[in-house]
């Protein structure tokens, strides 16, 4: 009514909690300011300040009077406010009054906490170490840290611990069961792996000793038998070979030493086959060469008596007709 009147007066509507939209349609001409947003208190007196043309310094000096004589009362509202929304499950509007007292102190660690259980969607900070992901991949748990006292520090950081190690004995309590499964199962490869990464948990140890034992024996076995297979069956010599590497490998398991000079006993019984059959192939090798010999010989022979006898008819004619 004043400014209507001619009154020269400025008027700033400031609201907070609501849409700008719903102000009186009297207000819409007007620049109103939005109290619960970041460094409202600086716009509003920067505004102030250029209306009445100050110096920037005046209005520095104005800022800090006014924000030093609320900030701590604000503060210490807001963050009670932001833990009572806590205790209502209110996550949203409680992260919303713990940013508020941020806008007041940006160091001020009990806000931190706050929004850390606002995040964690927790009503008491003892419940925090209830959660099941560990804490130091949230902003809000560093800052907290960072801007902590001792005993704060000291309590966040006990809470991640107990988060850690309860979902490493969670983990470690899966993969031991698992792996006792593939033990039952006589999987002993995969058992042994899984043993192996929980050395310390529970029985593990012996029972990856237990498993190893079972494996090994187990595979010394198909070993064993394999090599066994390939003597008894094989007539080359590479692969009897293959299969003395093979029992040589494991050792003294059962009888392997007696299968080794079994085996090499069979190589040289078919290295001594090898050479009788090259010297019977070397004997009818020379017999044949003999025959040929031999029936060249004849041919020869029988070429020689042919000349002859023709060179007789020819003398023989010869003498005819000169009779």
């Amino acid at each position: 009514a004043l400014i209507k009147n001619g009154a020269n007066k400025i008027l700033i509507p400031a609201y907070r909690d609501m849409d700008p939209y719903d102000l009186p349609e009297e207000f819409s001409h007007l620049q109103a300011q939005d109290m619960s947003k970041l460094g409202f208190m600086q716009d509003l007196v920067r505004g102030i300040n250029k209306l009445t043309s100050k110096t920037e310094n005046e209005a520095t000096v104005r800022e800090t009077v006014v924000v030093n004589s609320e900030a701590g009362g604000n503060i210490t509202a807001f963050i009670k406010r932001g833990f009572m929304a806590l205790e209502d499950g209110d996550w949203e509007h409680a992260d919303g009054f713990f940013e508020q007292a941020l806008n007041f102190d940006a160091e001020n660690a009990k806000a931190y906490l706050g929004k850390l259980m606002a995040e964690l969607q927790v009503h008491t900070k003892d419940t925090i170490a209830e959660q099941n992901k560990p804490l130091e991949d949230s902003n809000n748990y560093k800052k907290a840290i960072r801007f902590g006292d001792n005993k704060l520090k000291s309590e966040l950081e006990t809470f991640n611990a107990t988060i850690k190690e309860r979902n490493e004995v969670a983990r470690m309590s899966s993969v031991y069961n698992m792996s006792v499964d593939y033990m039952n199962s006589g999987r002993y490869k995969l058992a042994i792996e899984g043993f192996e990464q929980i050395i310390d948990y529970k029985d593990s140890k012996e029972l990856l000793e237990k498993c190893n034992d079972i494996w090994e024996n187990g595979r010394k076995e198909h070993i064993y038998n394999s090599a066994c297979t390939l003597i008894a069956g094989a007539i080359k010599i590479r692969v009897i070979e293959q299969a003395i590497e093979n029992l040589e490998e494991i050792g003294d398991y059962k009888d392997s030493r007696e299968k080794i000079a079994e085996a090499r006993s069979k190589i040289d019984e078919i290295n001594r086959k090898i050479e009788e059959a090259h010297a019977r192939r070397e004997k009818q090798r020379q017999e044949e060469l003999q025959h040929q010999k031999f029936e060249n010989n004849i041919e020869k022979t029988r070429t020689i008596l042919l000349g002859a006898v023709i060179a007789i008819i020819l003398v023989l004619v010869v003498i005819a007709s000169n009779m």
